[in-house]
């Protein structure tokens, strides 16, 4: 029987598997920028998007969070989920969280070329997973999520072409913090 982390942990993962595929979602409430900083209080973080033309919005379901490149060609996502049971995530769990990830690419035909999670060390209990896929059509495409578990699971993700990790992603989630 899957454990209730598991099973958040799944839903996040299918959270960052359709992000390319979603339609951007509405202009958060300007009371929550400043600057190019979102601040969602009531879930209790705060990250800064990339730039200032960078646009932010919020998808249906109202704890998803996109920002997009003001050419459209790049899209950073925040997926906050609040568990049964939080508790802090450990080396498996996070191993199970790429792992989902990685099956859904294969049943879908696509080629895992690598995979892994390690320690997030500006994070405490977060991790930095990543999956290198090649699809059927010979494109590689890479899915990478910093992952954090406090009272709340948190999934800072990109999804997008290429093996390395883009210097904007890298820094929009140096930025991610949590509220108190």
């Amino acid at each position: 029987m899957r454990s209730v982390i598991a099973h958040t942990l799944a839903a996040l993962a299918a959270s960052g598997q359709a992000l390319l595929a979603q339609a951007p979602g509405t202009p958060v409430p300007s009371s929550w920028l400043q600057g190019r900083t979102l601040v969602v209080r009531h879930l209790g973080f705060s990250i800064g998007a990339p730039t200032a033309k960078w646009m932010w919005t919020q998808a249906s379901n109202p704890a998803q969070f996109h920002a997009t490149s003001p050419d459209e060609r790049q899209r950073f996502s925040v997926v906050v989920v609040v568990p049964d049971r939080p508790r802090p995530l450990d080396q498996a769990e996070a191993d199970g969280y790429i792992d989902g990830f990685a099956e859904r690419q294969e049943e879908r035909g696509h080629k895992v070329e690598s995979k892994r999670c390690t320690s997030w060390a500006a994070m405490p209990a977060g991790f930095r997973c990543s999956v290198s896929v090649k699809t059927t059509d010979r494109r590689t495409v890479q899915y990478i999520a910093y992952i954090v578990s406090t009272t709340r699971f948190y999934s800072i993700s990109y999804l997008g072409p290429g093996t390395a990790e883009p210097a904007g992603f890298t820094a929009f989630a140096a930025s991610f913090k949590l509220l108190r």
